[in-house]
């Protein structure tokens, strides 16, 4: 089976498999914020010692959980399965390496903390652990299952947890009232992360790649304000839309396949300039905004006798 069968194999639909990723972001949202307060208390000297184990125990725990999850919630028979579909895809398969960044950190800073580990050093641990996530999360790959408004909010997660991490290690190395300062932009630095997991949702056409839609013929799709036009290796879909004069239609590129998408009519491409998209990557996407009622066709200008790779947009008032 290839990979997308694999998916559809094991998920009903791109829907389930959302439902899955707001899991697996939301709650571990909700354990870095509770590590940041506990984080926060033991810098401040409150049960230091007991406070620092609480937070790194939390975010062990959690990264546990995270991995049985991930593994485990289709069934034990079907762990080669996943691990083929999450190596499959950089963008999904990062998330473990975060899991063995935290585990490896917080296993550290927990072994300081009883004496095993002897270096000062290693009381740096966690902060670094925040510095290597924050790193990931900018350079996050970026393909299919992320958009740009996605990559964006992965960059902003990266950059507050650099931030917190640098703020935590100058926390560390100095003393005073500086060093509570630190501490504050730290935690809150981390809360703020912690939120925007906690809150943070796919785009609507996330993981749709691996459900490819089949073409709708004669029939136009009325999407109201906003319609998304997949692009795949031999057809689009839905080939024919309706939307609301002042709407706009995303064209996603959900595979490696190459399309030279443009307006009617060929080979002028005059009908609606706005149209002639041309060659999108792998997961890069393109909105079209229609101000005005008309019907504007588009084609693959590279296969341009192939009705597979046309489509119609009707845009009303």
């Amino acid at each position: 089976m290839t990979i997308q069968e694999q998916a559809q194999y094991l998920f009903g639909s791109a829907e389930e498999v959302r439902r899955l990723a707001y899991l697996a972001h939301n709650v571990p949202g909700y354990f870095l914020i509770a590590s940041a307060v506990l984080l926060f208390l033991a810098g401040l000297g409150f049960y230091r010692k007991r406070l620092t184990f609480g937070y790194n125990f939390l975010l062990l725990f959690i990264s546990v959980v995270f991995t049985g999850f991930i593994f485990l919630s289709k069934g034990i028979q079907n762990i080669p399965t996943v691990t083929r579909l999450i190596f499959a895809y950089p963008e999904i398969s990062v998330h473990l390496i975060m899991v063995v960044v935290v585990s490896i950190g917080t296993t550290l800073e927990i072994l300081y903390e009883k004496g095993i580990l002897k270096n000062r050093l290693f009381h740096l641990s966690f902060p670094f652990v925040l510095l290597i996530l924050g790193y990931i999360n900018i350079l996050h790959p970026h393909a299919p299952v992320h958009t740009e408004s996605d990559m964006f909010i992965h960059l902003v997660m990266g950059t507050l947890l650099t931030l917190s991490g640098l703020f935590i290690i100058i926390h560390r190395l100095i003393k005073g009232t500086s060093s509570k300062v630190f501490l504050c932009l730290g935690t809150l630095s981390l809360v703020a992360v912690g939120i925007m997991f906690a809150t943070y949702k796919d785009s609507p056409i996330a993981y749709e790649y691996a459900f490819p839609q089949k073409p709708v013929v004669g029939n136009y799709v009325d999407v109201g304000n906003n319609g998304t036009i997949y692009i795949y290796n031999d057809h689009v879909a839905p080939q024919d839309i309706k939307i609301k004069a002042g709407g706009t239609v995303k064209f996603v590129q959900v595979d490696g396949s190459w399309h030279d998408i443009a307006s009617g009519p060929h080979p002028t491409h005059t009908e609606y300039p706005p149209l002639n998209i041309g060659f999108l990557r792998q997961g890069e996407t393109h909105d079209v905004t229609f101000p005005k009622a008309g019907n504007f066709g588009f084609h693959d200008h590279i296969h341009d006798e192939d009705t597979k790779l046309q489509g119609k947009i009707l845009v009303y008032d």
